[in-house]
């Protein structure tokens, strides 16, 4: 069970965030940080912030989908930002678009450079498994 939490007390949330969430759930699932590469490992949208948000989403939503859960069903997530200014009103509506209004409790992090000087927004996350897990593909 996931409920989101917005108590008297403290600041209303002005983004795409709850305050928490309490979870009374028997398995949890911990997403690395997801970035802006396909499959194929190319970078997706070089300088474009749209592309690479859009394609961050689909890879949650994928590996999310392998463990029995969904976009819907994170608790919490990490945002890391090299432009938060710029990139508050874009991350802002593409979050609003694939989340369906069902927003966690989030962290949001400006930072100077993330791993590949390409990439713009990483995100990882912390959702609820709500079925069974694909089988596991084995590390090589």
């Amino acid at each position: 069970m996931r409920t989101p939490l917005n108590p008297p007390g403290v600041n209303p949330p002005r983004g795409n965030y709850v305050q928490a969430v309490v979870v009374s759930a028997p398995t949890l699932v911990f997403v690395s940080g997801q970035v802006a590469m396909d499959e194929d490992n190319n970078i997706i949208g070089k300088g474009d912030i749209e592309a690479q948000a859009r394609q961050v989403f689909h890879n949650l939503r994928v590996v999310l989908e392998a463990a029995g859960s969904s976009l819907q069903d994170i608790v919490m997530w990490t945002i890391y930002d090299t432009n938060v200014g710029d990139h508050m009103e874009t991350l802002n509506r593409i979050g609003r678009e694939v989340m369906g209004g069902v927003f966690p409790a989030s962290t949001k992090v400006g930072v100077t450079r993330l791993s590949h000087p390409d990439y713009l927004v990483e995100i990882d996350a912390v959702a609820v498994v709500r079925s069974r897990p694909q089988p596991a593909v084995e590390q090589g």
